[in-house]
């Protein structure tokens, strides 16, 4: 084992792309018929986008909603808001509706290959890499727009930058910025994405400045405020 760990270590970069072209092509190819036809989410987010794109409210009259009615079960917003420029730029079609998701989950695999570079080494990194480039549940994830196959990626940059935060805490920054994302991304992030960040507080406790403590925790106020607030209005 250590010694297929050292091979792909020294050929560290080579492997790297080649595992990433593979995983990118697996999520990019014939992305507009496969799986064949949208399903009613990713079809209820589409339109939701080109409502908010062409008149600036959703189906249902709201104005630049954070939470959609969509069924009237609810719907999160944010695939909603990343799909606009697609549906700016192609039009209202498959590809435009599954294209962020596709591109999300690509990022995805570079950002999770850094992260196991850094806390487990260039070898390990590598044989993760080319698991996640590969698993069913990851591909299928990327190539089906729903809007709740978010928040695994979402969750994983805010994770990257709090480990790069522990070396240097300019990094909580945009480590906040994700945490409060995930919130946009689907329902039952409100319940866990506090408890990871509490976590990254404990775990940082030692080394955080009130210079970078501040402007990170207020990111997270004002971004996650929105949601926080139409959630327990519409419970209560």
């Amino acid at each position: 084992m250590n010694k297929i760990l050292s091979f792909f270590r020294k050929h560290e970069f080579l492997f790297f792309f080649i595992i990433f072209a593979l995983g990118a092509f697996l999520r990019f190819y014939r992305l507009s018929e496969l799986p064949y036809g949208l399903n009613p989410d990713e079809a209820s987010a589409g339109y939701e986008a080109f409502s908010i794109l062409n008149y600036g409210i959703d189906r249902n009259a709201y104005r630049y909603p954070v939470l959609l009615k969509s069924w009237g079960s609810g719907q999160n917003v944010l695939y909603t808001y990343l799909t606009i420029p697609f549906v700016f730029i192609l039009g209202l079609n498959v590809l435009s509706v599954r294209l962020p998701m596709a591109m999300v989950s690509t990022l995805s695999l570079l950002v999770f290959w850094l992260l196991c570079r850094k806390s487990r080494g260039k070898g390990f990194a590598i044989v993760s890499l080319f698991f996640l480039s590969i698993a069913p549940w990851h591909i299928l994830s990327a190539r089906w727009a729903l809007e709740s196959n978010l928040l695994p990626h979402i969750l994983l940059f805010a994770i990257y930058f709090t480990v790069l935060a522990e070396e240097r805490q300019v990094f909580l920054l945009p480590a906040s910025f994700f945490f409060a994302l995930s919130l946009y991304a689907y329902g039952t992030a409100l319940m866990f994405t506090p408890l990871i960040l509490l976590y990254s507080l404990w775990r940082l406790r030692k080394k955080i400045e009130i210079r970078y403590f501040l402007p990170a925790f207020l990111i997270f106020i004002l971004l996650g405020f929105p949601i926080v607030y139409c959630q327990l209005r519409n419970a209560l």
